[in-house]
């Protein structure tokens, strides 16, 4: 059997463990690595997911600027029973899937204040189903319609904010 002389059990003991270490580093690299892809996957798909939101949005409101520039004629319509009727196409799939790790970013604050605008729209545009939208007043009818645009607009100028944002994050 071979003997090792005590100086060769010193060399293997420290191979052994630089070659512990050398392992241990490459795995935290590797989640490092990992981490960051998954993470640059997430914004990538957020920032996909706010520009289809911002371009539904631009095409919504230019779509709707006739409306506000004609508010007698909107409000005789309103007066013979028109409910308003806005399609909402709003997409939050990723925000709301990726909702729980979305804490690992630093542009937490804009994302919620996006996507709330979005929610708030949503709102708006049930709200004209409900049977309480017939008993407000014509003129309180097209001031939600007004403000629906109004809060249209303001999620818009935060949406292109927010584009920027993890536009420079990629």
């Amino acid at each position: 059997m071979l003997e090792l002389q005590p100086n060769t059990a010193v060399v293997v003991a420290s191979i052994s463990a630089t070659v512990a270490i050398l392992l241990w580093i490459a795995s935290r690299c590797w989640d490092l690595f990992t981490g960051w892809k998954i993470r640059h996957n997430l914004i990538r798909s957020l920032r996909d997911e706010v520009e289809y939101n911002i371009r539904e949005l631009k095409d919504h409101l230019k779509k709707s600027e006739r409306i506000i520039n004609d508010s007698e004629h909107i409000k005789s319509k309103l007066e013979t029973g028109l409910i308003p009727f806005i399609i909402d196409a709003s997409h939050t799939a990723i925000y709301r899937e990726n909702i729980s790790s979305l804490h690992q970013l630093n542009e937490i604050g804009l994302l919620v204040e996006f996507y709330a605008g979005l929610d708030e729209i949503k709102s708006y545009v049930d709200g004209f189903l409900l049977p309480s939208y017939k008993t407000i007043s014509i003129e309180g009818q097209f001031e939600v319609i007004v403000a629906l645009f109004d809060k249209s607009q303001k999620c818009l100028e935060n949406g292109e904010d927010l584009l920027k944002t993890l536009d420079k994050l990629l």
